[in-house]
């Protein structure tokens, strides 16, 4: 990372899906997979740009029952989903919050993909 990059505050901006259980985890994968034509143009979009790569633990190949020549394969193979983005340069506390916004309105439509396709899912009793 060179001196002019500094990393936000991951609790204001990431969004993570990270250990949770495996349940949790097939309900996106099958989010990812049932609506695809929702998912992929939500990861290209413009405004998105700036909070790629989604990140995460992967497999080496996607779990079944999905299927592996899948176009969204690499999405498919993560355990967990989360986004990373950068301050850029040194700005002000002011320009930081704007800064900060704009990402998380970017993050915005993958959060919302995230929760949907986990709201079923109930954390066991134990």
């Amino acid at each position: 990372m060179d001196k002019q990059t500094q990393p936000l505050s991951p609790a204001l901006i990431e969004e993570v899906l990270a250990h949770k259980p495996q349940a949790v985890a097939e309900l996106v994968r099958q989010a990812i997979v049932d609506q695809a034509d929702a998912f992929s143009p939500l990861i290209q979009a413009p405004e998105f740009a700036v909070c790629l790569p989604i990140k995460g633990e992967s497999l080496k190949r996607v779990p079944k029952p999905f299927p592996a020549d899948h176009p969204l394969a690499d999405h498919l193979k993560l355990k967990s989903w989360y986004l990373e983005c950068f301050a850029q340069g040194n700005p002000a506390p002011s320009e930081l919050a704007d800064q900060i916004t704009v990402l998380a309105e970017s993050m915005r439509p993958f959060n919302e993909f995230l929760n949907r396709a986990s709201a079923s899912f109930t954390m066991p009793q134990r």
